[in-house]
């Protein structure tokens, strides 16, 4: 599962939803390979460019919601869905995170995309 946290930080989470910590076994503690520094720099920025992502449209919805644009849980989530559509199609965010938001988009008809967005995580 594929997830993020608005804090930046990396979360792994099993089939079951709990967390699991990554696992090294065949390697003294400790001891880092060039691969596993090449793979937590990958996912470090992945995990920034997604919590980038969610923070954007969060606050774009906050701001909306302030204007008077968004006052309905419908018209919520057409905003984020334009907003989303719009910024891919600009790709005004890495490459890294546009599976994500052709992911949210996919979701978006179903009405929780804002949902998505908080609790941070794609299966």
């Amino acid at each position: 599962m594929r997830c993020w946290s608005l804090s930046g930080l990396p979360v792994t989470l099993n089939g079951d939803g709990s967390q699991s910590p990554f696992n090294h076994s065949s390697k003294r503690a400790g001891q880092t390979t060039l691969l596993d520094k090449t793979k937590s720099i990958t996912t470090d920025n992945t995990t920034a460019a997604l919590s980038h992502l969610a923070f954007c449209a969060l606050a774009a919805l906050g701001l909306a919601r302030q204007d008077g644009i968004v006052g309905t849980p419908y018209a919520e989530n057409l905003f984020l869905i334009r907003g989303l559509a719009t910024a891919q199609k600009q790709k005004r965010f890495p490459r890294s995170v546009a599976v994500d938001i052709t992911w949210l988009l996919e979701r978006g008809p179903a009405g929780k995309l804002r949902q998505h967005l908080e609790s941070g995580c794609r299966q």
